[in-house]
């Protein structure tokens, strides 16, 4: 009895080898093919995932270039209001004996600046001031100066005092 157990013992360790070993296949490839589509997969990308990648490189692409539009006329305002308070001061050094020309930084190739380029000289006898103002590359629409207003290939604007005191704008390319 103790043989026969023993041979249906060794039955059951080789006969269901060869049905065991596909279910086992089978049951490995489930639990695979579960956890590759989980979302916890840090192989794989949702599409919620992918949705929001795409909206923010849409949302970048259209508001990079009008950030650096506004930067441009941010920076062209600047260069133009710090050019018309020169031109007062050039008014009211020219109408007086206050002082001589006022001391201007440099023009930054880059960022442009202000150049005196007539004029702003005190007992001058009124000859006016004419004033150059440059903004380097930065270029924009509608940038105001005083009643003008700038065109997209403006690279830069005149600011003329005449013997009267009064300021004038104009751009050029």
């Amino acid at each position: 009895m103790r043989h026969l157990l023993a041979l249906g013992r060794n039955k059951a360790k080789t006969q269901p080898s060869c049905f065991i070993a596909p279910l086992r296949a089978f049951k490995y490839s489930l639990l695979h093919n579960h956890q590759q589509t989980s979302p916890s997969d840090p192989n794989g990308f949702t599409l919620i995932e992918l949705l929001i990648t795409v909206t923010i490189i849409l949302l970048s692409a259209i508001i990079v270039p009008k950030l650096l539009v506004a930067r441009n006329a941010v920076q062209m305002s600047a260069t133009i209001k710090r050019g018309v308070d020169y031109a007062k001061i050039c008014a009211l050094i020219n109408s007086s004996t206050l002082g001589n020309r006022p001391v201007i930084a440099p023009v930054d190739p880059l960022r442009g600046g202000v150049t005196i380029t007539e004029g702003c000289l005190s007992n001058s006898g009124d000859i006016g001031a004419t004033l150059e103002v440059s903004w380097g590359s930065a270029r924009a629409e509608r940038v105001p100066c005083l009643n003008t207003l700038s065109s997209l290939n403006s690279s830069k604007a005149l600011i003329t005092v005449n013997t009267k005191s009064e300021i004038t704008c104009t751009f050029m390319s």
